[in-house]
């Protein structure tokens, strides 16, 4: 079993910023007032969860919100990495802090089936349980998976966890997997 972070990783960036610069270009009032939320969230020292809710709850406003993350997804594909590309198998497991309503289209525009990521509940503009970041990734995985070996790739302190728990694990540094030697331990 393989399992891969996304942002970094396999994918050159960070697809929340991406998606959030995107509809910022489709819909600039909507998201301005969502990254505002977003600050005003930051200066008032919440959490990660809650400034992540409020900055892309300009997503409940899109009239057509399926058209437009496909859209995204299509116009972002192409940020996938060479690497990845070439190692690519139908079975990839991807494990992301994303959210699921740009994540998942851009997954099946490269044909990736398989994704545990942060929920969105797109209505309430709230997050679904936790941010799946860090060790959270490791408990989603094992619940899914139970303690089925994998091998792992990351990009970040962010997946020391991921990484550590991992039989085989690589680190991505310049674009390229890397054996992890565990000095993020």
């Amino acid at each position: 079993m393989r399992v891969f972070d996304f942002d970094g990783t396999i994918y050159d960036g960070d697809s929340g910023i991406d998606f959030v610069t995107y509809s910022l270009k489709k819909h600039p009032f909507l998201v301005i007032k969502s990254i505002f939320l977003g600050f005003i969230k930051l200066i008032s020292f919440k959490s990660l969860k809650e400034i992540k809710e409020s900055l892309f709850s300009f997503a409940k406003k899109i009239k057509d919100l399926d058209k437009h993350t496909k859209d995204f997804a299509i116009k972002h594909k192409d940020k996938v990495m060479d690497w990845y590309q070439e190692v690519r198998q139908d079975d990839d497991i991807i494990i992301s802090a994303s959210l699921d309503i740009y994540l998942i289209p851009l997954l099946k525009a490269i044909g990736i089936k398989e994704v545990i990521c942060t929920k969105y509940d797109v209505d309430n503009a709230k997050i679904i349980g936790d941010n799946n970041k860090g060790l959270m990734k490791i408990n989603m995985l094992k619940e899914k998976y139970r303690d089925k070996p994998f091998t792992a790739y990351g990009n970040s302190k962010g997946d020391k966890d991921l990484l550590n728990n991992a039989k085989e694990a690589f680190l991505i540094i310049d674009k390229k997997p890397v054996m992890y030697d565990h000095r993020y331990r």
